[in-house]
């Protein structure tokens, strides 16, 4: 995706086109930036494996002494990356053992006496790609000086194959490359945010915080997720746990309720119909527990102190990745949130980050109402109860840590929360556990809450928080990119509300698109397979497993056939004990709130169209294994 605010500073600069330029000497190829090498045809149209991109940048006499950064929105999938021969950065994992990074932002900070100011200097990207579209598809590169000023890098060669002499290339021989490059400009102010919370063709992005829960953006990964607002200065994060429901496992029936029935019957032919009534209420009929919730684990809330005025913002959540960043400047420093939900380590992850020499202030804190919120040591809130009604209907008792670490500043324990102070990078984990017992949701797991969270907490402290996302963005891609919509080209510059809001002309692309593609995250988010199935406001079970064999993830549907194999304790096609109680078509249905316990299923349409769906030629029976 084209990031059309950082292009336009190529024309403001008139510069002319890649096109004019004489073309590179032997097998290198002249390329614009952004874009896949599969984008120049031929050879390299189904071309994976490793390939070089060189470039040569002019750097001014005014950067003399002053660090710079090289910036790339998107390398797909890994990359090592060169300044004048000299390796500045890597991102990703090189074969033979390839941990993918394609959509991760790369920051290479270049050492000042690595730079030669009021010279050419060379910039070679060594690449290697997997499969589907590699090389820069990310936003417009660009080099960021130490006085303000900035090179847009449109201007590249491409050259499948792998040498490691072409990290540092002949200035010289960069000639035509670099004149797209010579002249300096002043930084766009929104040229940060803009790659911060980068738009490629599966992103929903947004120029202002969600004000209501409808508006946030959702990421999760099949067992936690979490609802990110944005907020700039009182960020809201609602945390979620498949498990956390409220009112206790009942019996479906009473002991004996057939003869009372049976007496019932008796009594209303003799005329006692009030009689029968009490009868039946007393010992036919299961006291009602209502209700019987599905809740959430309660709001991250993160109250900043020290940041200015805002002048630039974005939103935007990665369908492909399963992120969302928050981009934004206050006061002219740069902030960058991203939160995550890996399915690999069972985290929910948020990375913030900003430019700030006085770095950020901060209170990290925890709401909800019945549940009991603590500080171990300085860095590690905690919060843990039962999921109950005032009290009443107690439920699944449940335990969150939250882990906060930064390498700058000062991180101290404050009442209600933990207080961050001075910090340019913060990392806040966090892990949650329930006593639900999946198999006999009747006896609860006897467990140390606490001690499953710090475990899993613990497992991620020894990878770095770029491998961190680079694993749960590999995961997710792998599932996500197994279907795709192609409509035309779309206005995918313009914000997504807007988008839809657009009039008939320009709106019905986004919406038809909207039909399938936001389906394949959410049933990635909501479903892992040997999971628990998914649960309203995804809808009824049926709705919400109905798309997953269209979409091809036959896994993600596994928990909704186990709900209809198992229908409570029963094999699937055993008559009910109490059949002669019911008179009803001979179907399934899952009430909402029901199945968690594992209790009987009723009858009805649903989860026999469910059925019907497994048995069609290329169901999901025999495909979840």
């Amino acid at each position: 995706m084209k990031l059309r605010a950082i292009l336009s500073l190529c024309a403001a600069l008139a510069c002319p086109s890649l096109s004019a330029q004489p073309a590179a000497e032997g097998d290198w190829r002249p390329i614009n930036a952004p874009a896949p090498w599969e984008s120049l045809g031929g050879d390299l149209a189904s071309y994976d494996g490793f390939a070089w991109y060189q470039t040569g940048v002019n750097v001014p006499a005014t950067w003399e002494g002053k660090a710079a950064t090289l910036y790339f929105a998107g390398i797909d999938d890994v990359d090592e990356t060169y300044v004048n021969g000299v390796r500045v950065g890597a991102t990703g994992s090189m074969p033979p053992d390839v941990a993918t990074a394609w959509s991760t932002p790369r920051e290479y900070v270049i050492p000042a006496d690595l730079l030669k100011a009021g010279a050419v200097n060379t910039i070679a990207v060594r690449v290697f790609d997997s499969g589907g579209a590699g090389g820069l598809t990310g936003g417009t590169p660009l080099l960021i000086g130490g006085d303000d000023t900035v090179r847009v890098l449109t201007a590249w060669q491409v050259r499948p194959g792998d040498d490691a002499a072409w990290a540092a290339p002949d200035a010289g021989a960069l000639t035509a490359l670099t004149a797209l490059a010579a002249a300096s400009t002043p930084l766009a102010p929104n040229a940060r945010v803009m790659q911060g919370a980068p738009v490629r063709d599966h992103t929903l992005w947004y120029e202002q915080p969600a004000a209501t829960w409808n508006e946030a953006l959702p990421v999760g990964n099949g067992r936690l997720g979490a609802m990110v607002f944005s907020r700039v200065y009182e960020e809201r994060i609602q945390l979620n746990e498949e498990t956390i429901w409220a009112g206790p496992p009942v019996p479906p029936q009473r002991e004996h309720a057939a003869e009372a029935v049976a007496r019932a019957r008796e009594l209303y032919f003799a005329g006692e119909a009030a009689e029968a009534e009490a009868l039946l209420q007393a010992e036919a009929l299961s006291p009602r527990i209502s209700p019987r919730s599905y809740q959430p684990l309660g709001d991250l809330k993160l109250s900043f102190s020290s940041i200015g005025e805002l002048s630039s913002y974005r939103r935007a959540l990665d369908l492909d990745a399963a992120v969302v960043s928050t981009a934004f400047l206050a006061d002219g420093w740069f902030h960058l949130r991203r939160v995550m939900a890996s399915r690999p380590d069972d985290i929910v992850l948020v990375q913030m980050r900003t430019d700030d020499p006085d770095g950020m202030d901060f209170t990290v804190s925890f709401e909800r109402p019945d549940a009991e919120v603590t500080v171990l040591g300085d860095d590690t809130l905690v919060v843990r109860g039962q999921a109950q009604h005032d009290g009443e209907h107690l439920g699944v008792r449940f335990e969150g840590r939250a882990i906060v670490r930064s390498a700058k500043g000062t991180i101290t324990a404050v009442e209600g929360g933990i207080r961050v102070e001075g910090a340019e990078t913060v990392n806040i984990t966090i892990a949650a556990a329930t006593d639900y017992n999946r198999l006999d949701p009747s006896s609860p797991l006897e467990r140390d809450l606490g001690a499953v969270c710090d475990e899993t907490i613990e497992a991620t402290m020894g990878r770095i928080t770029r491998a961190l996302f680079t694993r749960n963005i590999s995961e997710n891609r792998r599932m996500f990119t197994r279907v795709g919509l192609d409509l035309g080209e779309e206005p995918m510059n313009v914000p997504t509300d807007h988008r839809l809001g657009a009039g008939p002309g320009r709106a019905v692309r986004p919406r038809a698109r909207g039909a399938v593609l936001p389906v394949r995250p959410l049933l990635v988010a909501l479903l892992v397979p040997r999971g628990r199935h998914a649960r309203q406001p995804a809808g009824p079970v049926e709705r919400a497993h109905g798309g997953a064999l269209e979409q091809r993830l036959p896994h993600q549907h596994q928990p909704a056939d186990e709900l209809l194999a198992r229908r409570g304790d029963q094999p699937l096609g055993e008559p009910r004990a109490d059949a002669r109680l019911h008179r009803s078509p001979p179907h399934r249905r899952a009430p909402h709130g029901r199945v968690v316990w594992r209790q009987r299923l009723g009858r009805g349409p649903r989860l026999g169209r469910l059925a019907l769906d497994r048995a069609r030629p290329g169901g999901s029976s025999g495909a979840c294994g």
